[in-house]
């Protein structure tokens, strides 16, 4: 991961990689997943320094989702679009299919993740995303991927290495009450788990909105007060990314209001 540095002379960032390359640049943007550079760049007296980690470190990022993605032989079989044919069925199963037996199930579900640890079943979001691009796999087969809720990041008394397939165990059992013959149908899978949000991708905690959605860090507040333009005390390092406001997703409107911020700071 690179670290950004500011030179004052130039008014530039130079960004310094982790093979010791360094690029000098006019601006530079990161998404912030605790924003590294923003917290260790060298402007400021050590005691200004020290209250900006201070206040990164504090950003709640308690990730509470895991991940599976699964290849079936079929799509799955859900008895309620059962009798539906062809280009309906598909159309039936192409959005988000939420599978939890009512509001008290979801409760009890975070519950669990509240005292460290995943329900026997979990909340579970699915999409089948191959019905919307076939490419995606050969002929007749496709790509399950599963949002399995709630997942902590920090389990109590083992960790998510020794876990990773029990939750799976659990995910899988879930999906086949709702999808009888799921299981039978699964020709490969991948586990994700909040661990591996943060090991492989980089999202402290394994948080994938880079920081809790909740009202004391929305808005003014997103990533932190003073920061909400995406600006940071470091000129001409930006943050972008759901970490930033308005941090809802994946629907890009973090980074395109970054880059107005940017295009503003290259033109003076």
């Amino acid at each position: 991961m690179g670290i950004a540095f500011f030179q004052p002379s130039s008014r530039s960032v130079a960004v310094a990689s982790t093979s010791s390359e360094r690029v000098s640049l006019r601006t530079f943007s990161e998404a912030f997943a605790r924003a590294p550079s923003a917290s260790s760049a060298r402007p400021g007296t050590g005691k200004s320094r020290e209250g900006r980690s201070k206040a990164l470190r504090s950003v709640r990022m308690r990730g509470t989702l895991a991940k599976i993605n699964y290849a079936v032989s079929s799509l799955p079989r859900f008895p309620g679009v059962e009798t539906l044919h062809g280009a309906e069925r598909a159309h039936a199963l192409s959005g988000r299919i939420r599978l939890a037996r009512d509001i008290d199930g979801i409760e009890r579900a975070f519950d669990a993740a509240k005292y460290g640890a995943f329900a026997d079943e979990p909340w579970i979001e699915l999409t089948i995303p191959s019905i919307a691009d076939p490419a995606l796999v050969p002929d007749g087969r496709h790509v399950v991927s599963a949002y399995v809720q709630y997942a902590p990041y920090h389990l109590r008394g083992t960790n998510w290495d020794a876990e990773r397939d029990r939750l799976a165990a659990a995910a899988t059992r879930t999906i086949e009450a709702y999808a009888p013959g799921f299981e039978s149908s699964i020709v490969a899978r991948t586990v994700i788990t909040p661990l591996d949000l943060e090991r492989t991708y980089g999202l402290t905690g394994g948080h994938i909105f880079h920081g809790e959605l909740s009202l004391d860090q929305w808005f003014v507040t997103r990533p932190l007060l003073g920061w909400a333009r995406y600006r940071t005390p470091i000129e001409r390092l930006f943050l972008c990314g759901t970490g930033t406001h308005p941090g809802t997703g994946l629907d890009g409107r973090s980074g395109a209001l970054a880059a107005k911020e940017i295009l503003k700071a290259m033109k003076r």
